[in-house]
C-alpha cells in the first residue's frame, strides 16, 4: 500500500542522510517546499491574496478575471511540480531542477512585475523582490546543502565494513 503521510518520507529520509549537509538539506528543501506549497493552495483558493494592489490597478472585470484565472493555472501547475519535487526527495538531480527551475521563472516573472507594478505598487513589489531574493538563497543553500551531502555518501568497496 502507497503511504500517502508526508512525514514517513520525511523520516525516511532523515534516517538515509550521512552528515550534517543531509539534514541541513532536508530542513531547508522541504521547508522551501512546503510553504511553496502552502502558497499555491492559499492562492488556489483565494488568488487576490496578497495582491489588492496588483488587482486595484485593473481596468475591468473581465482584466481582473483573465489575472485571477491565469494565478490559478499557473499555481495548479507549481502545485504539482512541488509535490513531485517533495517525492524525489534531496538527490541532487532533484534539488537542482527545483533550483533550476525557480530561478527560471523568477527571471522571466521579475521584468513583467516590475514594469506592472514599479509606479502603482511600489512597496507590494519591494517585498516580492525581498521574498524572491530569500527564497532562491534558501533553495541555493538546500542544493548546496544536496551536493555536500552527496559527497559525503560512502561509495564503492571502501563503504563496505572492514570486519565482518
Amino acid at each position: 500500500m502507497i503511504n500517502f503521510n508526508p512525514m514517513h518520507y520525511l523520516r525516511h529520509a532523515w534516517d538515509a542522510t550521512n552528515s550534517t549537509w543531509g539534514k541541513t538539506c532536508i530542513v531547508l528543501f522541504y521547508t522551501f517546499l512546503w510553504l511553496q506549497i502552502l502558497g499555491c493552495v492559499i492562492s488556489l483558493f483565494d488568488s487576490k491574496s496578497g495582491w489588492d494592489c496588483l488587482y486595484g490597478n485593473l481596468s475591468s472585470q473581465d482584466e481582473i478575471d483573465f489575472v485571477a484565472g491565469t494565478m490559478k493555472v499557473s499555481n495548479l501547475w507549481i502545485l504539482g511540480f512541488f509535490l513531485f519535487a517533495d517525492r524525489s526527495g534531496i538527490k541532487v538531480w532533484n534539488v537542482l531542477m527545483v533550483w533550476f527551475f525557480y530561478l527560471v521563472q523568477w527571471m522571466l516573472y521579475k521584468p513583467v512585475m516590475t514594469n506592472f507594478m514599479e509606479g502603482s505598487c511600489p512597496t507590494e513589489l519591494q517585498a516580492f523582490n525581498v521574498s524572491m531574493i530569500v527564497t532562491a538563497i534558501w533553495i541555493s543553500l538546500a542544493l548546496v546543502s544536496s551536493f555536500m551531502e552527496k559527497r559525503a555518501t560512502p561509495t564503492g568497496p571502501e563503504s563496505a565494513p572492514l570486519v565482518t
